[in-house]
């Protein structure tokens, strides 16, 4: 993929089987959260929800969408999310809602908003492949349906996106471990992994696809999650001390700590 020397370089997770890591290696490369991270999801269900400004999604309020207590689905089974709730729908739908309420927005100020001259942008979009041959967990086989991956319609999509945003060079990048799996457009990559669901993996592939000052980038990201982690741990460690067995330095005489937001 040629990128610009200075060029910004944004990916966004496509789901797929497998979606998860795509997701987390994304997240381990400075990737804001985004509405399809950590979500089981075919194909159409996926280009439904973009091309609809995100009204074909899940419906969180709706209580016969609920399977158990905490996974979501949608009517013609194209689609779970099996992360959002911990414990219970009722006590939890709310916040659920409103994280992908900032999520969809997000979304839509990264693929709509017009960058600067000075600094051109490429999104990436990152989709795990969706394996018919390969079983999937026993637990899903009546709440989701799996359809074959058919390629030509990502071509299609990026095609259309990119129609809709012609000041921003698209790319969509298909992880698999397959060899069939094919794609003449030129802006259409196919990326195969001997293990395409090893986050590590993922993120080593996708970084090469990214320029130096996008790499260094990302690296003063991550070291700032490494700090913000550190003092959160730190400061944790000591508020949780019993009164009297940590002398005060007088610094702080209200007793209060430093609050990280969340």
């Amino acid at each position: 993929m040629d990128m610009e020397k200075n060029t910004q370089t944004v990916f966004i997770s496509l789901a797929g089987v497998g979606g998860c890591s795509v997701s987390r290696a994304l997240r381990s490369l400075g990737q804001n959260a985004l509405p399809f991270d950590w979500l089981i999801a075919r194909q159409d269900f996926v280009i439904s929800a973009i091309e609809s400004g995100g009204t074909a999604f899940f419906d969180f309020d709706d209580h016969a969408r609920l399977h158990g207590e905490t996974i979501i689905t949608v009517p013609d089974r194209s689609a779970l999310s099996i992360h959002d709730f911990r414990q219970n729908w009722a006590a939890e739908k709310e916040n659920v809602r409103k994280k992908y309420r900032r999520r969809w927005n997000r979304f839509h100020d990264i693929l709509y908003s017009r960058p600067g001259a000075r600094q051109p942008r490429k999104i990436v979009f990152v989709r795990s492949f969706l394996d018919m041959d390969e079983p999937i967990e026993s637990i899903y086989d009546n709440i989701f349906v799996r359809q074959k991956e058919d390629v030509r319609a990502w071509e299609d999509f990026l095609a259309r996106e990119q129609r809709k945003n012609p000041g921003t060079e698209m790319h969509l990048v298909i992880v698999t471990s397959r060899d069939d799996v094919k794609s003449q457009a030129p802006k259409v990559h196919v990326l195969r992994l001997k293990n395409y669901k090893d986050y590590k993996e993922i993120k080593k592939a996708l970084k090469k696809l990214m320029t130096p000052a996008d790499r260094l980038r990302y690296l003063k990201i991550n070291a700032s999650f490494a700090l913000e982690k550190f003092l959160k741990t730190f400061i944790n460690f000591f508020s949780a001390k019993p009164p009297g067995k940590h002398k005060s330095t007088g610094a702080n005489p209200s007793g209060s700590t430093l609050k990280i937001k969340p």
